[in-house]
């Protein structure tokens, strides 16, 4: 363009960056759309409350940036930086299972390796199970050679950081391959579209978005591995509770044989007694003169009272519970006197501070992930003929071709 003042020099930059600004909410708001946020993000959510993990890799195919939910089962993740959102790690990934047609199908092999692979598959001689299988120490097995009579192989996608020389430098950049069965690398590559953190172009951004809420010291505790901590606390008194409430005789009348009259010591008689449930203590005939016991007592074998303290403890852990989820009685509904509806309104709005660490993790997690999709679409899309086609829907032909400039 012929500029010919300074004012229109900064009219058309200006309107470019409010342009590229508009063009990036709509590309973050096509990615949603396009993958369906409504089902994958409460998925990532629920992994996050029950696993203590979320994660969703970002690819860009076919023209497209897609989303998928890695399950906490199958996540490899880097603890070693201590942040909530990981946005330093240096590697992350996925293990799964392949069936093995599928994967003599999509990679090339010898005629050797076909025959490896299908024995591992099937674990042929049982030769196989360290090698593949992964299983924790209560030999609990994650993983199966066989689900369903189709014979699997275990498959290790993952991405990590590297370095390379470039012009005498040392750069940073950003690796990825898959690890079939344990013995086998292959589409091992340099990452296609790169992403760099914000405001550092020397380091790189993982497509792995990864969630830990409340890590510490390389751990996480999920809000139901708490709960649940403190369930088997409350149910072990409740269990206490049950097993008093199942033993007690009630009140037991105790007649003692050597105090009858002579005609009501016989067996039938003592018998019949023991028929109704009277307890007959026999043996004391030998006993000479009074020892001051009584011919019939009762004896109290009912509930022993301190039950009434052992349920108290079961509430106070169900009320740690609710401590633990920052629902007061009022937003549960029991309420024991009058509460105005501003009251209410306040409960309920106070109630969320407690898990404020997971809500504004969970929110950074989502900014990551849109942040990163936006990326990585203007990254790719220029460089594609499908991509082009559907980032100039997007945002316009105008601004696709401002945004394809280098």
């Amino acid at each position: 363009r012929d500029f010919k003042t300074q004012n229109e020099v900064d009219k058309f930059f200006m309107s470019a960056k409010e342009e590229m600004e508009v063009a990036y909410t709509r590309i973050a708001k096509h990615a949603c759309y396009f993958n369906n946020y409504q089902n994958k993000l409460p998925k990532a959510f629920s992994n996050v409350l029950i696993g203590s993990l979320g994660m969703i890799c970002v690819e860009y195919k076919k023209g497209q940036v897609v989303w998928r939910v890695i399950q906490p089962e199958n996540a490899v993740v880097d603890y070693s930086k201590s942040l909530d959102v990981h946005e330093n790690d240096d590697f992350a990934g996925e293990v799964y299972q392949m069936p093995l047609t599928q994967v003599l199908s999509e990679w090339d092999w010898t005629e050797e390796e076909r025959e490896e692979l299908a024995a591992i598959a099937r674990n042929n001689n049982n030769l196989y199970a360290n090698f593949y299988t992964g299983y924790a120490t209560n030999n609990l097995f994650w993983f199966t050679n066989v689900e369903n009579g189709v014979p699997n192989v275990t498959i290790i996608k993952g991405q990590w950081k590297s370095n390379e020389m470039v012009d005498g430098v040392v750069k940073e950049i950003l690796r990825e391959g898959v690890y079939i069965g344990g013995k086998w690398l292959k589409d091992n590559k340099i990452s296609e579209g790169q992403i760099w953190v914000n405001g550092d172009v020397s380091r790189k951004r993982l497509k792995y978005i990864i969630l830990t809420p409340s890590l510490f010291l390389g751990t996480s505790v999920s809000i139901i591995g708490i709960i649940k901590r403190i369930a088997n606390l409350r149910d072990a008194f409740l269990t206490k509770v049950t097993d008093m409430a199942s033993t007690p005789l009630g009140k037991v009348a105790i007649i003692r044989a050597s105090k009858l009259p002579t005609g009501l010591k016989t067996p039938d008689i003592i018998a019949q007694m023991k028929q109704a449930k009277i307890l007959v203590i026999e043996g004391e005939d030998t006993e000479e003169g009074d020892d001051g016991r009584k011919m019939a007592e009762t004896l109290d074998l009912t509930i022993d009272p301190s039950i009434t303290s052992i349920l108290t403890i079961a509430q106070y852990y169900e009320g740690m519970i609710s401590d633990v989820l920052n629902i007061p009685n009022q937003v549960r509904g029991q309420i024991t006197d009058y509460a105005s509806k501003t009251q209410l309104q306040t409960s309920q709005s106070q109630s969320t501070k407690g898990l404020a660490y997971l809500f504004k993790n969970f929110l950074l997690f989502e900014k990551e992930l849109l942040s990163y999709s936006a990326d990585l679409f203007k990254v790719m899309a220029p460089n594609d003929e499908l991509g082009m086609e559907h980032l100039s829907m997007i945002v316009g032909d105008g601004v696709a071709e401002l945004m394809s400039m280098e």
